[in-house]
């Protein structure tokens, strides 16, 4: 089960994706989101993602996708 916490965050950037790709009235092919942004929304899902990750009871151990060098 999600926390508060937690599940706030979800919904609140949930909010923010579906608003990017629904709520705005663009030109056809134009881009809603700059470079820093999508750069931003990565680092904010990928650290959602390691919130969420051992909540899912998936198999594969979340070390496979830390960086190796």
């Amino acid at each position: 089960m999600l926390g508060p916490g937690l599940f706030e965050q979800v919904n609140d950037f949930s909010k923010v994706y579906n608003a990017s790709k629904h709520d705005f009235d663009q030109e056809k092919d134009s881009h809603m989101f700059s470079i820093q942004d999508a750069v931003l929304a990565y680092f904010v899902a990928r650290q959602l993602g390691i919130r969420l990750y051992p909540l899912a009871h998936l198999s594969t151990d979340v070390s496979v996708f830390e960086a190796t060098q």
